[in-house]
């Protein structure tokens, strides 16, 4: 069996004509006997209508539709006991006719396809490849001889458009993060697929995901053997994935502008620094991340952040964090590192930038400063996260608190970090060392 993106009737079974035996609707049936099933996948099943395959152009039609092929078989269930009956019709059409024997005594039954419980979100697909049915699991209940059976979608797929110049996919990580910790599912793109298009002629690659309502991020990898992140996207709303219908998701680049699988944005600064889109544990710019200690490169997963839980020990008095203990380089790697008092000046001249405050920024609910280069339209948002102080979060939706890498003069009791909020504007301040802040990475 085939399927494309288009609806199934979320049906049972119905009562139909069958052209093989006339048994009365629910007629009981004994253990072994030969039957014969009429499967559908629609109450007026279209018989001889074209085949689709997945990728089809038209996102109006999301739906999932399937034609039974040649070897397709069903499992048939009564109670716990199973057979499976195999298509003994035309292949190429909607609607097949299966033969088997039945493997109890009973007056109902159920249907599942394929005949083992598929492992989805496990590949992709483009418009070369189809997706093959079995990688999704339909099934119908209560069915009984005389009815023609249903089959109704358990899973849901999406759609996403990606585009962007001469860039190789190979590998998709698809992340339910609105559950914790995340459930992540790895998705193999056979033998890589070559991105070269405009938005408007996004490549579509689809999924089989699981039917639900949830946030999601999507990782691209260049490959599957030895992956390095291209870059990633998440949804900071609630999406509804309903079984038997694709979501089509809006077009996204895969940019170039990433440095160790983290994107970042060239403000022209002087510097020439380059200042991530992202917060460290964020995956959206809009998204707060997560909160650290000077020092300390992991979050409290208590989120108690007093004097008693703190852990970093400056003993040598660097001048600047050393690279192990610095939150940024330890979390994301490659060169990526927390911005120096320096450079948080650097962003705040107004020379080099335009500080705008935002009441809902991406329509996210969230608050904060958009920094937008005077050399370019290229811009940054830094989320309004608040701060934790012993287990409590202040401030949250209206100040900023940002932890630079630099010491305060000779003590790190006081480090150096960078505040804003609407009513006082942007500035760097020396706060309390163990207290929970904001870390925005930098690269070079």
């Amino acid at each position: 069996m085939y399927f494309a993106a288009a609806l199934l009737v979320l049906a049972g079974c119905n009562k139909k004509d069958n052209a093989l035996n006339d048994t009365p609707e629910g007629t009981p049936f004994k253990k072994g006997q030969q039957v014969t099933l009429t499967i559908g996948t629609s109450d007026n099943a279209n018989q001889g209508a074209p085949r689709k395959v997945a990728g089809i152009d038209n996102t109006a039609n999301d739906r999932i539709d399937f034609t039974w092929e040649v070897g397709d078989k069903i499992l048939v269930k009564v109670g716990d006991q199973t057979a499976e009956f195999t298509l003994n019709s035309e292949p190429g059409l909607n609607e097949g006719e299966f033969v088997g024997t039945m493997p109890a005594d009973g007056s109902t039954f159920d249907v599942q396809y394929p005949i083992y419980v598929p492992n989805i979100t496990k590949q992709v697909y483009t418009t070369e490849k189809p997706i093959p049915a079995d990688s999704m699991l339909f099934k119908a209940t209560h069915c009984t001889l005389g009815n023609n059976a249903i089959l109704h979608a358990q899973h849901a797929m999406v759609q996403f458009n990606l585009y962007g110049t001469d860039k190789t996919v190979g590998m998709i990580i698809f992340k339910n993060i609105t559950v914790e910790p995340a459930v992540s599912d790895t998705l193999i793109c056979t033998d890589g697929k070559t991105i070269d298009a405009t938005s408007a002629e996004a490549t579509p690659f689809y999924m089989i995901v699981p039917a639900g309502g949830y946030q999601f991020e999507v990782e691209i990898y260049d490959n599957a053997t030895t992956p390095a992140k291209i870059c990633s996207f998440a949804t900071s709303a609630i999406n509804t994935f309903t079984a038997g219908e694709c979501l089509y998701m809006p077009a996204k680049e895969v940019v170039s502008n990433t440095h160790n699988g983290y994107v970042y944005v060239d403000l022209g600064l002087p510097s020439g620094l380059k200042w991530a889109t992202m917060n460290v544990g964020a995956t959206a710019p809009e998204d707060y991340g997560d909160y650290f200690g000077w020092g300390e490169t992991a979050p409290h997963l208590d989120n108690d952040y007093s004097a008693g839980k703190y852990t970093y020990a400056d003993n040598d008095n660097p001048a600047t964090l050393p690279l192990d203990h610095d939150a940024a380089n330890v979390n994301w790697g490659g060169s990526w590192r927390m911005p120096t008092r320096d450079e948080f000046n650097e962003l705040a001249n107004t020379e080099n930038c335009d500080w705008s405050w935002q009441e809902d920024y991406n329509s996210a609910g969230v608050k904060g400063y958009l920094v937008t280069s005077k050399k370019s339209d290229n811009s940054i948002f830094l989320p309004a996260a608040g701060y934790y102080y012993d287990d409590f979060l202040s401030n949250l939706n209206s100040y900023g608190y940002y932890w630079s890498s630099s010491r305060n003069g000779s003590t790190s009791n006081t480090p150096g970090s960078f505040f804003f909020c609407s009513e006082y504007g942007y500035y760097p301040v020396n706060v309390t060392c163990y207290f929970g802040r904001s870390v925005r990475p930098v690269v070079d």
